[in-house]
């Protein structure tokens, strides 16, 4: 975004947010229709310091992210 003239954080930040909520509300729609998917709700799991640049969570944050799909994935397994 800086490349891109978009120098200001809090309007990156927001650019970045809105195309992250646009996302996960496509990721629940898609969900819904087929049963055997699962939606991994991840949308507030990071914090604002545990991101690497305005998409990519550092090590931290995708440990995070990481520990929701774990935690379904064991689900599936103890119900199969």
């Amino acid at each position: 975004m800086i490349e891109k003239g978009i120098d200001d954080p809090a309007t990156r930040k927001a650019i970045i947010r809105y195309i992250l909520t646009e996302f996960n509300d496509r990721l629940v729609a898609v969900a819904k229709e087929f049963p055997a998917v699962s939606y991994i709700p991840t949308p507030g799991t990071v914090a604002d310091n545990q991101w690497y640049d305005e998409i990519h969570p550092n090590g931290e944050g995708f440990g995070l992210v990481a520990e929701k799909f774990k935690k379904r994935i064991d689900e599936l397994m103890k119900s199969a």
